[in-house]
């Protein structure tokens, strides 16, 4: 999982400091004081959206940076926490370092270019959210897969061919 914690009083009166990205797994800043980074006038926090880093810099009024897991690449590796992005089509998709992939945005899979193929064996667990619509296809031979969850929306399950490890898949009614 990686570091979870940065103690109380970890960085004060660091006043150089102007930058630290700080990695996902990261959910406690200082204790109940959350005095991590006092005496720091000139940080800036680094570090994805959506993600405790985020709410604590809200919290502390200390100003945030975005680290951009959507880069206009067709792929990329974060080199803070070690999330695999990439983009295919109108769709983006992550596979994060246990192996967990969403597939999100807002279109059809259908002919959309697989890019996540280099990193199949890497996937464990697969999330296609809501807004994600068509047929499910790229992930034959994803022998590492062993659940998928399916949003309403996909009307076709297919390509999960040779998915040896597969144990778990919910299908939507909206499989026809």
């Amino acid at each position: 999982l990686g570091l979870t914690s940065l103690g109380e009083d970890a960085f004060r009166n660091c006043e150089q400091l102007e930058g630290i990205a700080i990695a996902n797994s990261v959910t406690d800043f200082g204790g109940e004081s959350g005095n991590v980074f006092n005496g720091c006038p000139n940080l800036t926090i680094k570090a994805h959206a959506d993600t405790p880093a985020a709410e604590y810099a809200a919290k502390k009024g200390i100003p945030f940076e975005e680290l951009d897991h959507d880069a206009d690449m067709e792929t990329h590796r974060c080199r803070y926490c070690g999330m695999l992005t990439g983009k295919t089509g109108n769709l983006k998709w992550s596979i994060d370092t246990d192996g967990n992939m969403r597939l999100y945005g807002e279109g059809s899979i259908n002919d959309q270019e697989i890019t996540w193929k280099n990193y199949k064996d890497q996937i464990r667990t697969l999330t296609i959210e809501t807004g994600v619509t068509g047929k499910t296809r790229g992930f034959n031979w994803c022998e590492n897969l062993v659940s998928v969850s399916l949003p309403e929306g996909i009307t076709k399950v297919d390509d999960f061919t040779s998915c040896a490890s597969l144990t778990t898949i919910n299908i939507p009614n909206t499989v026809t």
